[in-house]
């Protein structure tokens, strides 16, 4: 869309202007399908669900022999993990946010271990478990690059917390977490998956150890195409575009391309 002028979006409206209205409702009802199809909520809950499902049957497996914790609930505690540093609601803490609120709670337990005062209080208002910290990245771009001491207090916090709900499953909505969260699901023998919103540059994927997660979901093919170039550990990889909120997205009320426009 970026290598779009203004006079293409021009001339792609006055195509659709042009067409005859039962053309138009056409097109709209096959896009709906489509979104509905692809990249609904509920589809892309049964994506990740599939995904969930088999992590854990893996663990079962590599379990054999272990005692693992006894469950109070039949439910699944997953303790999800979200680096966004910024007070802000965008793209990655919008999926989450749709991710928890759509989870299937008679079969999962969402625990969110987050670092901002806004996704706390919008947590809060689903009645989820929310805890918040400061959060740091050994390496990062910005200053604090090197608190060493400070990411060994989120080790300890991360394993905390996964003793304190029993965590069966750890979900990090992003590369950062990983960094520290790899060593908690190592200590606790408990499977990690790392979702990734955007491509990340070798160092970073390196940096927050990416690669040593049990499985890497991508939102898209070339995020996972950058993955699997990359030497060590093999997890399982999977593309899983992010689920649109069908409802409030066919509530929007229409707009008049013409008029706004000033065709």
């Amino acid at each position: 869309l970026a290598e779009y002028s203004h006079s293409d979006y021009i001339k792609t409206i006055e195509h659709w202007l042009g067409l005859s209205t039962d053309a138009q409702n056409r097109i709209r009802n096959n896009a709906q399908l489509t979104i509905l199809k692809q990249f609904s909520m509920v589809e892309y809950i049964n994506k990740l669900i599939r995904i969930y499902s088999s992590t854990l049957d893996e663990s079962d497996a590599n379990a054999i022999g272990t005692q693992l914790p006894v469950q109070s609930s039949s439910r699944v505690p997953i303790l999800f993990v979200h680096y966004a540093k910024h007070e802000w609601i965008r793209g990655s803490e919008r999926c989450l946010m749709d991710l928890v609120s759509n989870l299937d709670r008679t079969r999962f337990e969402p625990i969110v271990w987050c670092d901002t005062k806004l996704l706390e209080h919008s947590f809060r208002q689903q009645n989820v478990i929310v805890y918040r910290d400061y959060f740091t990245i050994l390496g990062d771009w910005e200053p604090p690059r090197f608190a060493l001491n400070h990411t060994r207090l989120l080790y300890t916090r991360g394993k905390e917390l996964v003793d304190l709900h029993q965590i069966q499953l750890i979900h990090c909505n992003s590369a950062a977490p990983s960094q520290w969260m790899v060593s908690v699901a190592n200590q606790k023998q408990i499977p990690l998956i790392t979702q990734l919103h955007a491509r990340y540059v070798f160092s970073e994927r390196v940096r927050c150890r990416v690669n040593s997660a049990d499985h890497v979901v991508g939102v898209s093919l070339p995020i996972i195409e950058q993955c699997q170039d990359d030497h060590g550990q093999r997890p399982h990889y999977h593309v899983v575009a992010n689920g649109i909120d069908t409802h409030r997205l066919f509530a929007q009320p229409t707009v008049y391309l013409r008029r706004a426009y000033h065709l």
